[in-house]
């Protein structure tokens, strides 16, 4: 808002490279990038955006604000069904969106978490560290590792993993919101840090 669009990108950046899911960075970065003139990686980001969170009120705003309607893809209905408690439907929808394109890391996380939803560990751990093997600062996916790790009685190593996640978000608010989604689960988060 103040003009800085070099900063707001690189903030943008930072954001996205803890929380793929970030629904706010991504507005950002569409709208960078339309106003750079790339409508069609702004189209791309608001439908990430979309359906990650479909009611977010940013979205509304993008979508009426933006030029053309948005197509909803296998991707798009997959991340959806995950936002909605639906991790069996997910998981169909996420897999056919990488059959398409493997490089979509975001997909890839959310495939990772409708396994991990479901419990099915063994399926998720390779899907996590893929993700973390190229984006290591990616905060979903370490704290479904760290999970994953402890259930399976690697408590120390998932510990670690846990206080890396600790890094990039001190209160954990996300490992709170995305461990209640787990279908069992002995992790128990620290304190948040008093300001």
């Amino acid at each position: 808002e103040l003009g800085d669009e070099d900063g707001a990108a690189a903030d943008a950046a930072t954001v996205l490279s803890a929380d793929l899911l970030n629904v706010d960075a991504l507005l950002i970065s569409a709208r960078l990038a339309e106003a750079q003139g790339d409508l069609h990686q702004g189209h791309a980001l608001i439908g990430r955006a979309a359906s990650i969170e479909p009611g977010h009120a940013g979205v509304r705003k993008a979508f009426a604000d933006s030029v053309t309607v948005l197509p909803r893809d296998s991707a798009a209905l997959g991340l959806s069904y995950l936002a909605h408690g639906w991790p069996d439907l997910a998981e169909r929808e996420l897999r056919a969106a990488l059959a398409r394109d493997s490089s979509r890391v975001d997909v890839r996380v959310g495939l990772a978490e409708a396994l991990w939803q479901q419990g099915r560990y063994e399926e998720a751990r390779p899907e996590c560290r893929t993700v973390l093997d190229h984006n290591p600062r990616c905060l979903r996916a370490t704290l479904m590792m760290a999970h994953i790790l402890a259930e399976q009685g690697r408590t120390a190593h998932g510990v670690e993993m846990l206080e890396q996640a600790g890094e990039l978000d001190p209160e954990f608010t996300i490992a709170a919101e995305l461990y209640a989604k787990a279908t069992l689960s002995r992790m128990s988060l620290p304190p948040a840090p008093s300001v």
